[in-house]
């Protein structure tokens, strides 16, 4: 591989990646542009045969509307692009004022079918020359689309594969076409007709589409467009870390006239109030809560409630006007921001006035159906929810759950979300994002597969959050309600690419909202006057498309800081941009013995369509020092189950490669640069409905790592298309160790030749004789690379006798394949006299075993183990048995069934702590 680079004026390199000798297709196309803007620079596609982003030039072009001008330049320059006939497949969506500038937005169809996540946008200057292409373009070579098979089937299909619903538990409302939409996709080389099945669920959280292939009715990817979030708020907007803030008088808002309800112009707030209501699906009761008005104003037209810090399940919590009025205070209060940013940049012509979907639906005081309980066949009532989302309206499919765009604050364990405004300010600026950045688009590239959109969008709304506070802090007072310290993100940060990569996109979005706030505080005027940078950061944002990247977004940020504060700015910023490693960054994360990261999210092949695996967004660089003899990676993993909503249990591998990252090739399947690859084995732990994985990875040649540089890359074999993270996995504690001791084991399988597994340690098959005259009289030698042992001698078809059975076995009867040691015997035997024996289980329940033990079943049957020793509140459970090392990290109890993964898809924030 090469890296190509153009300097930027100030030396900023952009990384230009091609995997041939030869220049790809976008080099040798810019190539001949350049000759015409010899100062242009440009970003090049994943795949290295377009263009992904284009600027630092200027093109005139002929007279006419903006679209005139912006579809000459891509006639002109189609090769740039991957477009063959742009009349035919681009399709404008609308010309927007961007500043001094213009906006030219078109989305691709392909033989008059639209295509999923494909756009282009040009930006004309005042002048009317084209500056600036984002090229989301995604070119085929021949598909067919006419569909093969029907709508309904389709739906069938991603039902089945989604939720594991079976055909005769779907009613007609669920079979309804109307649920269905068709596309062409392209993705990691893969071009399919599909259909995108909305599969219409009685509960906000899931807003869930699944992709099947038109053509052969297969699954191929299912993708969850809510975002989720755990989130705080800011001081002077919620109660404070510890509760004491005094709730203020504040004017409120414009109100609808004739309504004494929380509904204003552009969005209303509703509570959510167990009433008993349910919902019936697939022969399921389902509770759901209403969603109604609670607060009313009073005779003066006041609405003055008191907040209520009761448990969740309290009559004050449950039916809290508060937390309505509250929501709709904050939803104009974060309107008007935008709005006034919006003025800000053009009075005459603002690029924000409404957002794509004005009528915002929001709501406080949500509680989660107990699904678990119900799955487990107890009464399902209403729980606590610990989260808040937003999710978009059914722009992807008509009839799909939300009918507005909506964003949804939980009534907490310990808080409730719609308190803070931090959560509020967020959640609505991921609607804002939603205009520009289209969700659930992952991103096949070089180093792997990973969701750069989502992950935009979390750090984005997370700075345009925190600069309307004026605090980087966010979540003083959820945090102090998780236990989490003061806050759950702080946007005053070093985080940086690839140091801080870990796949969840809360976390990953750090890396860019901690340079945002760094470039805001260099550049703001005052704590009161940001407009500028804010305004500089909302024009990048509006050029992104659902392909942009951590390099588009940056190089986009540097570019509207040049217009706002001129080269000298842009060269200061470029400096920040370089320290966070925004551009072109390998997703490498550098590890030491002992590293341990709370939790890392990997997409699955259900997820992303891929085969035989999926890559994980992230690898991890050892530098080795002389002697290293093995490298460990363990993880746990909630006991999956089984079920309408269970998943599969994860299934990771780890390639290995020395001296240079490993990369990754995408087309009818996956391959990738590597020596060596090594599975996860599966052991027993003590701890309840959890699992835990660990690998060893021996030294590839020798008995010894050679010393300097190893990459290895965790690989997501899991098929599940489930629930859990999109039908992603998660995997908990992962723990690396590396060692120059004898490497510690946990099945046969991480032992070298000749080995055994005893006690967690690999030890040497001992050799019982050399010859026949080392055994008893009756006795043989037998012999194989691996040593002698004594075997019966067998003389006239007799079989040799099993000790404490004096019977000898009947001719013909067959007590398994002959064997010297169990290394020879199948999974689940063991070897005994010679033969090849079952093993057997030595309980099926804790009443099997004696006092003080309990049954652990295994893939061989059950085992009597010490029971571990119950934990006390605050213990920390081992968390590093089988690794040689304490990650210094606490296991939660893990959740079961539906909620649980929901639960688990709500974690805001991860922290990679060392041994």
């Amino acid at each position: 591989m090469r890296l190509f680079r153009f300097a930027f004026a100030s030396a900023l390199l952009v990384l230009l990646m091609s995997h041939a000798l030869y220049a790809s297709p976008a080099e040798q196309n810019f190539r001949t542009f350049a000759k015409t803007f010899p100062e242009a620079k440009m970003v090049p596609a994943e795949s290295g045969e377009t263009v992904k982003m284009l600027f630092d030039f200027r093109a005139a072009s002929v007279k006419g509307a903006p679209e005139a001008k912006a579809r000459n330049f891509l006639d002109a320059y189609k090769d740039l692009f991957g477009i063959r006939d742009a009349a035919r497949e681009l399709d404008l969506v609308k010309t927007s004022k961007v500043g001094k500038n213009r906006m030219v937005h078109f989305k691709q169809s392909y033989r008059g079918v639209p295509v999923l996540n494909a756009e282009i946008k040009i930006l004309l200057n005042a002048r009317g020359e084209v500056v600036r292409v984002m090229n989301g373009f995604q070119p085929f070579s021949g598909l067919n689309t006419i569909p093969s098979v029907s709508k309904t089937d389709a739906i069938r299909e991603g039902w089945k594969k989604v939720y594991r619903v079976a055909e005769d538990k779907l009613t007609a409302r669920e079979l309804d076409p109307g649920f269905t939409a068709l596309y062409a996709w392209k993705f990691a080389g893969m071009e399919k007709l599909v259909y995108a099945v909305g599969l219409p669920f009685p509960v906000p959280t899931e807003n869930r589409v699944a992709f099947v292939d038109a053509h052969t009715g297969e699954f191929v990817r299912s993708v969850n467009y809510v975002l989720y979030e755990r989130m705080a708020n800011v001081f002077l907007y919620n109660p404070g870390a510890d509760g004491t803030q005094a709730a203020v008088q504040a004017q409120i808002g414009y109100i609808e006239p004739g309504q004494t309800h929380t509904v204003g112009l552009n969005h209303y707030a509703l509570n959510c109030v167990d009433e008993g209501e349910t919902m019936s699906m697939f022969g399921f009761t389902i509770p759901v809560c209403t969603e109604k008005h609670l607060a009313e104003t009073d005779a003066n037209g006041d609405l003055l409630y008191t907040p209520s810090f009761e448990a969740w399940d309290h009559a004050d919590a449950t039916h809290d006007e508060f937390s309505e009025v509250h929501l709709f205070y904050h939803v104009e209060n974060i309107y008007n921001y935008y709005r006034a940013l919006g003025l800000y940049i053009d009075s005459d012509d603002p690029p924000f006035t409404t957002l794509a979907q004005p009528n915002l639906r929001c709501i406080a005081n949500f509680k989660m159906p107990d699904l678990a309980a119900m799955m487990g066949g107890g009464t399902a009532g209403l729980v606590a929810f610990d989260n808040a989302m937003f999710t978009p309206q059914n722009g992807l499919i008509p009839n799909l759950y939300p009918p507005e765009d909506s964003i949804i604050f939980g009534q907490g364990e310990n808080a409730d979300f719609s308190y803070d405004a931090d959560v509020i300010y967020h959640e609505f600026g991921h609607a804002v994002i939603a205009m520009s950045i289209t969700l659930g688009q992952a991103m096949a590239d070089a180093y792997g597969v990973w969701d750069p959109n989502t992950t935009l969008h979390e750090g984005l709304a997370d700075f345009f959050s925190s600069s309307l506070a004026g605090n980087p802090a966010l979540g003083e007072y959820v945090g102090a309600a998780f236990d989490q310290g003061s806050d759950l993100r702080n946007l005053d940060n070093d985080n940086k690419c690839p140091n801080d990569v870990v796949g969840e996109s809360h976390h990953d979005g750090q890396m860019l909202a901690g340079a945002l706030w760094e470039l805001r505080e260099h550049f703001k005027v005052s704590d009161d006057d940001h407009w500028d940078i804010d305004a500089a950061v909302f024009l990048a944002l509006q050029e992104q498309t659902a392909q942009s990247t951590f390099t588009t977004m940056a190089n986009s940020i540097l570019l509207a800081i040049e217009d706002v504060f001129g080269t000298d700015g842009r060269t200061w910023a470029e400096g920040v941009i370089d320290t966070r490693g925004l551009i072109g960054c390998n997703r490498a994360v550098p590890v030491e013995s002992g590293d341990s990261f709370e939790h890392l999210s990997l997409m699955s092949n259900g997820s992303t369509g891929l085969s035989p695996f999926t890559p994980a967004p992230m690898q991890f660089h050892f530098t080795l020092p002389e002697g290293v003899t093995y490298i460990t990676l363990s993880f746990y993993s909630p006991d999956s189950g089984g079920g309408m909503f269970g998943g599969d249990d994860p299934d990771i591998r780890y390639l290995l490669k020395k001296d240079a990252p490993i990369t990754y090739t995408y087309g009818g399947g996956v391959s990738a640069t590597f020596l060596t690859e090594t599975g996860s084995n599966e052991w027993p732990t003590p701890m309840q409905d959890v699992k835990n994985f660990t690998a060893v990875i021996h030294p590839p040649e020798g008995d010894t790592f050679a010393a300097g540089d190893w990459y290895v890359a965790p690989a997501n074999y899991t098929s599940d298309g489930g629930m859990g993270m999109g039908g992603g996995t998660t995997l908990y504690y992962f723990t690396v160790e590396t060692g120059s001791d004898t490497p510690p084991c946990h099945v046969a399988e991480d032992c070298g030749a000749c080995e055994i597994c005893e006690n967690g340690a690999c030890a040497p098959v001992v050799s019982e004789c050399d010859a026949d005259a080392d055994c008893e009289e009756d006795e043989t030698c037998v012999t194989d690379e691996c040593g002698g042992v004594c075997e019966s001698v067998v003389l006239d078809g007799d079989q040799p006798a099993v000790d404490g059975d004096d019977e000898q076995p009947a001719d013909g009867d067959e007590s398994g394949p002959e064997c010297a040691v169990s290394m020879q015997c199948g999974d689940c035997e063991v070897c005994t006299n010679g033969r090849c024996v079952a093993i057997e289980s030595e309980c099926s329940d804790d009443e099997d075993c004696e006092d003080g033990q309990v049954c652990l079943e295994t893939d061989c049957g059950g085992i009597c183990q010490e029971d571990a020793e119950p934990e006390e509140d605050g213990d920390e459970p081992d968390g590093s048995a089988g690794t040689g090392g304490d990650g210094g990290c606490r296991q939660p109890g893990a959740p079961a069934g539906f909620l649980g993964l929901l639960m688990l898809l709500g974690l805001a924030w991860t922290r990679r702590r060392e041994a």
